[in-house]
């Protein structure tokens, strides 16, 4: 109430250009402001990237799919000495591809998105920056519904670069686009984990 009162003193004094807006004016800048408003924390709620380290994964069970299993797997194994290539959990359903890498400049690395899976990036050894970004998909240059990758060139602004050490994930819903291995410094080889979680099921 208190911010609804705020604004409608706000609009009720006169514009920068001395224009007298009348009471009916005033209202209807006042749900426009309030449904933008709405609006905005909407889309946040919706809003799927999350960062935080592996022990607590289990906190965005609620949000991330076989979060469980993604956290007895990384319990009950040594990552450090898991080989690389994929590891079964759940068949297709659940799966962890064990990579190493070498980070490029952020300049140089393309941008992905996926549609029938999501991403837990899990960083096993190294730094690796992600870029993330909120903007709408444009139209990929490569297309490999096969795979469930799609590529991008650019994105549009804003971009959000976020730095993981060993012990720390990310996670990207389907549709989230992000530029994995980045370098958080200079180019740097590291080992990750990328649990594939199916969530068109």
């Amino acid at each position: 109430m208190a911010a609804v009162l705020f604004l409608w003193r706000k609009y009720r004094s006169k514009s920068t250009k001395y224009i007298e807006r009348s009471d009916e004016q005033i209202v209807f800048l006042v749900k426009r402001h309030v449904m933008l408003y709405n609006n905005k924390e909407k889309e946040n709620k919706e809003k799927h990237m999350i960062s935080d380290k592996i022990e607590k994964v289990l906190a965005y069970a609620s949000e991330i799919r076989f979060a469980k299993e993604i956290d007895e797997f990384c319990r009950t194994h040594d990552l450090s000495t898991l080989s690389e290539g994929r590891h079964e959990i759940r068949g297709n359903e659940l799966y962890v591809n064990v990579q190493y890498a070498v980070t490029a400049l952020f300049r140089e690395r393309e941008w992905e998105s996926h549609k029938r899976y999501a991403d837990l990036q899990l960083v096993i050894s190294g730094e690796e920056c992600f870029g993330c970004c909120e903007a709408p998909l444009p139209a990929p240059y490569e297309s490999r519904p096969e795979s469930d990758i799609f590529l991008y060139r650019i994105m549009p602004e804003p971009i959000t670069l976020l730095r993981l050490t060993a012990g720390e994930f990310i996670y990207f819903a389907p549709g989230e686009q992000h530029a994995p291995c980045c370098a958080a410094v200079a180019p740097m080889r590291i080992k990750k984990a990328v649990f594939k979680i199916r969530t068109d099921k």
